[in-house]
């Protein structure tokens, strides 16, 4: 398990993409079951990045309190699907409204009713097939980032839940063996400030 950052009441590990938060015995919960840790937010199983873990369940409630107290700041990096080359260091505001549970292709925005949701977008890199994008959320939605992915400039890479047959028959055709690209970057609550490595497969080469 990678971990970031570990005192007396939180544990911070670098989630690996597929692996679930609980719910079954692979998941981060019973690998680390000796640590007796409660999770504080969520982290989808396919994003991987920052999990903030809370050694009791006083210590999860107490982060959680202060996520809502003070501004927290969530940053995530990813790649998707883009058949458009998008400037550089170029920004947007992604600001459509969705359900607070999971969606599909064929219903984006997932059930009514729907709510409030703000991403903040920042163009990283971008070429005619893929562009790799910094995420910023105001809100925090179920598959926020994915949802507003898909509904504007394309899904997340080797998203399939918000993707078409087509694009899936892309991905498995050229972007094979390397799991959905969207990675919780870093968190900053309060005084706290935790960052995690970007992993190989967002290094993709654009523009070659």
């Amino acid at each position: 398990m990678d971990i970031i950052f570990e005192d007396l009441n939180y544990l911070v590990i670098n989630k690996a993409s597929g692996q679930s938060v609980h719910n079954d015995d692979q998941s981060v919960i019973a690998k680390l079951s000796s640590k007796n840790l409660y999770p504080v937010h969520r982290l989808d199983k396919e994003t991987s990045g920052l999990l903030v873990l809370g050694k009791s369940k006083t210590a999860a409630k107490s982060m959680h309190e202060l996520w809502q107290e003070v501004q927290t700041e969530k940053e995530y990096l990813g790649i998707i699907l883009d058949p458009k080359e998008r400037a550089s260091d170029s920004n947007i505001v992604f600001s459509q409204k969705i359900g607070q549970s999971s969606g599909g292709f064929k219903n984006i925005k997932g059930p009514k009713p729907w709510v409030e949701a703000i991403t903040h977008v920042k163009v990283l890199a971008s070429d005619a097939y893929l562009s790799k994008l910094k995420f910023k959320i105001e809100t925090g939605r179920t598959h926020q980032i994915r949802k507003h992915c898909a509904l504007n400039w394309g899904p997340i890479l080797n998203d399939r839940r918000y993707s078409s047959k087509k694009q899936i028959k892309i991905f498995d055709s050229h972007y094979p063996n390397i799991p959905m690209c969207l990675h919780s970057f870093q968190i900053k609550v309060g005084e706290y400030f935790w960052e995690a490595p970007e992993p190989k497969y967002l290094e993709l080469p654009f523009g070659s």
